[in-house]
């Protein structure tokens, strides 16, 4: 039987891979999207310093080459906000750092027609908040073994455990696509992992090493209140009529291996691309819930709902 780490608090999600380009970022925050739209409080933690998260639900610009003057703006704005690496330096809790999430509503302009996006370009979505990502975030493997920071290893597990009673029902932390001290602590604070993944032999070679890191976090740390185990792969950038007979392969491979451990499929859809441009996720961006992406993303939080249920 499943054991939740937080008896009284949030189901803890991890969404990794060893890799960088799995798309962990599309998959934690439309994932976290159709959670909230079900009426789930749902959080999301940016933890990686490319923010990107953070800039695909409201906090951020695209296409930064074009749009310089945009960017500066909106920098000088994130820098003044409280964000997880705040939180990491016990500046803030948890909740200091939550910011509305948002979806864009005022038609994205190309280039750099316009000095900043204000607020009034963005509606929030409901029941979903976000913890603000740093670029910071760079140098958080270093600050979380300097003793002067006071967290140490246990940083985002303790502030959890501070998040008020039914507050928030599930938490989504973004992981960076490295492994190093900071993805320990993450691992330390969550309840399973969602190891995403594309259908290439280097995608699936991260995520084996993934679960090599993992057995190194189990003996490092005390799991006794849960295990953040690999319990769900999902696949993304599945079409293989269209991408060869590589990518079939490669898919019924890693379905192969992973067994009943494997989530409905994502596949390679130009929406979802067009959805990250836009700061949309694809609940929005898309035209109707009939649409292939919104469909897919359904198909995964349907695996995931009944663990949310004590």
């Amino acid at each position: 039987m499943f054991k939740r780490r937080y008896p009284t608090g949030p189901l803890v999600i991890g969404f990794a891979n060893e890799g960088g380009g799995t798309r962990k970022t599309n998959d934690t925050v439309n994932s976290a999207v159709e959670l909230a739209h079900r009426g789930w409080k749902t959080l999301v933690v940016d933890g990686d310093q490319t923010m990107a998260a953070s800039c695909y639900l409201g906090y951020g610009v695209t296409n930064k080459k074009h749009n310089p003057k945009r960017l500066k703006a909106m920098n000088a704005r994130l820098d003044q906000m409280t964000s997880i690496y705040d939180v990491l330096h016990r500046r803030a809790t948890l909740l200091d750092a939550t910011v509305p999430a948002r979806r864009r509503s005022v038609p994205f302009q190309e280039w750099d027609f316009l000095e900043d996006d204000g607020d009034e370009c963005f509606e929030e979505i409901p029941n979903l908040r976000l913890v603000l990502g740093s670029r910071s975030m760079v140098d958080a493997s270093n600050d979380i073994t300097n003793p002067r920071n006071g967290r140490g290893e246990m940083w985002l597990r303790s502030s959890i455990k501070e998040l008020p009673e039914d507050e928030v029902d599930v938490v989504c932390v973004d992981f960076r696509g490295t492994f190093d001290i900071l993805e320990y602590s993450e691992l330390a604070a969550c309840d399973f992992i969602i190891g995403c993944v594309k259908p290439d032999t280097k995608d699936d070679d991260t995520l084996h090493s993934l679960t090599e890191f993992m057995k190194k976090a189990e003996e490092r740390y005390e799991f006794s209140e849960g295990c953040a185990d690999l319990r769900y792969v999902l696949i993304n950038g599945t079409q293989p009529k269209n991408r060869g007979l590589h990518f079939g392969e490669m898919v019924e491979d890693i379905q192969s291996f992973y067994g009943e451990r494997t989530l409905p499929t994502i596949s390679e859809s130009v929406l979802i691309g067009e959805s990250v441009r836009y700061q949309e996720p694809v609940r929005f961006y898309c035209d109707s819930e009939a649409d292939r992406p919104v469909q897919e993303f359904m198909a995964v939080v349907d695996v995931l709902e009944p663990l949310l249920k004590r």
